[in-house]
């Protein structure tokens, strides 16, 4: 029984050789992940728009914003720290949102 078992086996490594080819990583086709110039351009359009809507905001509410999503504080710290409540603090941060939304949006 081990004998036909194994004699399977070496006929199926037999018939699917290839996949058992070693292949030097430098002989492989490998696809290009790197950005196109025109992506990348696009990013740095959309990027620039970022930064002009994050501009556009309200000093106040663009630092709340800024706090909580890029330094990661909880909104009850922010709202101790600007001495506002915890829903102000949210409303804030959900008009920078919407205002964001926009730029996503475009093409």
């Amino acid at each position: 029984m081990r004998t036909m078992l194994n004699l399977a086996v070496d006929r199926h490594r037999h018939a699917h050789h290839e996949l058992y080819v070693a292949e030097s990583p430098e002989d492989l086709m490998l696809a290009d992940l790197r950005p196109t110039p025109d992506e990348d351009l696009a990013l740095k359009q959309r990027l620039l728009r970022v930064g002009q809507v994050l501009d556009a905001l309200a000093p106040k509410t663009r630092e709340i914003f800024l706090m909580h999503r890029l330094e990661g504080h909880g909104c009850a710290q922010i709202a101790q720290t600007f001495g506002i409540s915890v829903s102000a603090v949210e409303k804030h941060i959900a008009r920078a949102v919407l205002a964001l939304m926009d730029v996503a949006e475009e093409p």
